[in-house]
């Protein structure tokens, strides 16, 4: 005789069919809502990692700009023709972000008569982040300094209108300086203002063309390493005006080192 599968207690195929589905659509539901309760925390750090990437991918492209306009120093050191001056200029940042710049100094320079510069500009900036410490120590920059002063927007206008269409000159600002430029002037969304893309002269870049794979090796190529190898002290370091004119000291250097190996 045929059991009686209800009596026993047991499932029949349709109700244990129907109990699968559910507990699919509580699963699912489950799911749905613990979704719908994960943590705010973890939608900032996916926003902040999208933010991340977007700002790497933005520097890369501008770089690739930036690499496209750097003026190459002949084999005998010479610069290409109708090359009479150049801006060398450098930058501090207040040290969070790249892009907040507190100091721009520069001066130009006449390369066929380099006895004295043409013209100086220096200007503190705002910061709209805050003051790292350790630039602080390494600058002598305090807040206290930066009070009242201009905001990027302003300040940058008169820095590109100082350079005009002389190219720059720096040590590592084809990585950096330029890059840095453009990103707060992206930021600051300055009016009548795209972009700053003079072609230049990258001290660091023509050190490590001539030292890279050379005996006695050179290990360190930062600016003050780089004039202490030909025993040149910079007075004020790590202000923007004075580590301006000390580029140009080291360029000097380099050219006469060219025009030296090209000798031998």
């Amino acid at each position: 005789m045929a059991t009686d599968i209800k009596e026993q207690g047991k499932q029949t195929p349709h109700e244990a069919q129907n109990k699968q589905k559910n507990n699919g659509t509580e699963s699912k539901k489950n799911l749905t809502s613990s979704k719908k309760n994960m943590p705010l925390a973890d939608d900032k750090k996916l926003a902040q990692l999208r933010a991340k990437l977007r700002r790497q991918e933005a520097r890369r492209k501008l770089r690739e700009l930036v690499i496209a306009r750097e003026i190459m120093i002949g084999e005998n050191g010479a610069l290409p023709k109708g090359l009479h001056e150049v801006v060398a200029f450098d930058l501090e940042c207040a040290g969070y972000v790249e892009d907040d710049i507190i100091e721009i100094g520069a001066v130009r320079i006449n390369l066929d008569d380099d006895s004295a510069p043409l013209a100086y500009f220096h200007e503190l900036v705002h910061p709209r982040t805050r003051l790292n410490k350790y630039v602080t120590q390494m600058t002598g920059i305090t807040m206290q300094d930066l009070a009242g002063k201009d905001t990027i927007d302003k300040v940058m206008p008169r820095f590109i209108m100082f350079v005009g269409n002389a190219p720059v000159l720096g040590h590592s600002i084809g990585d950096n300086d330029i890059v840095r430029i453009n990103l707060a002037i992206r930021r600051a969304r300055i009016k009548g203002i795209k972009n700053f893309l003079p072609r230049y002269i990258d001290t660091e870049k023509i050190a490590h063309r001539i030292f890279d794979g050379k005996e006695p090796e050179i290990k360190k190529f930062g600016l003050t390493a780089l004039l202490a190898h030909y025993g040149i002290e910079i007075e004020d370091s790590h202000r923007a005006t004075d580590d301006a004119i000390s580029a140009y000291r080291l360029y000097k250097k380099l050219v006469e080192e060219i025009k030296s190996q090209a000798e031998k």
